[in-house]
């Protein structure tokens, strides 16, 4: 596969009416006061609809990390959200948000510890409309503590164009990103990952032979 496309509901959702509809079922949890029988069943069919969006947007970044990341990384190095209490919330769809999907970027981690005894954290991120970008994002840890900056800069500038590092200032949030991703194909919201892969394809050997990955 070397394409992915987004899902019939990120695409529904750029509708005004009907982002309208699921901002406002986003709050409810029970069905409001007043309403029929007949309301209510509507009610719970726009709350599974709901639902469904934040689902298919969660599937569509994993599918993500999976066409990318996913093919190289070993699946046997990888951690469970039992071995890092991260992973829990990162994993958790609550925290996926449709409106960011369209108005800013979602993203999605991975983790899995290295030979060396590191951690590498591995992402995904996308802006879910016509145009909007795909990237790919990774950093590297000892245990609690993200690796140090300057060997995060020695790094990217092994890696060269394509990549760059953002959050020198706020170490927990410092990590190595693609600067130009790949980009919404036509109106039908299909991605082509062929430059993706080929930015991890070059990043790869420089993890190995700096992390023995």
């Amino acid at each position: 596969m070397t394409h992915i496309a987004l899902p019939e509901t990120l695409l529904a959702y750029r509708d005004p009416a009907t982002r309208s509809a699921l901002d406002w079922v986003a709050n409810q949890t029970e069905p409001p006061a007043g309403l029929t029988l007949g309301e209510v069943r509507d009610f719970y069919a726009l709350r599974l609809a709901y639902d469904k969006l934040r689902l298919d947007t969660w599937a569509w970044l994993e599918t993500l990390w999976q066409q990318t990341w996913g093919t190289v990384l070993s699946p046997g190095d990888q951690l469970t959200n039992s071995h890092d209490p991260d992973l829990v919330a990162e994993w958790a769809l609550d925290e996926i948000i449709p409106a960011d999907a369209v108005d800013n970027m979602v993203w999605l981690y991975n983790a899995h510890r290295l030979k060396s005894g590191r951690v590498l954290w591995t992402g995904v991120f996308g802006r879910a409309v016509p145009g909007g970008e795909i990237g790919l994002a990774f950093s590297l840890w000892d245990g609690a503590t993200p690796a140090p900056l300057e060997e995060m800069r020695a790094l990217v500038e092994k890696l060269g164009e394509g990549w760059g590092l953002i959050g020198e200032k706020e170490p927990s949030d410092r990590e190595i990103c693609t600067r130009e991703g790949s980009y919404i194909l036509g109106n039908g919201g299909v991605y082509d990952l062929e430059h993706l892969r080929e930015l991890r394809d070059k990043a790869i050997p420089s993890i190995i032979s700096s992390y023995s990955l």
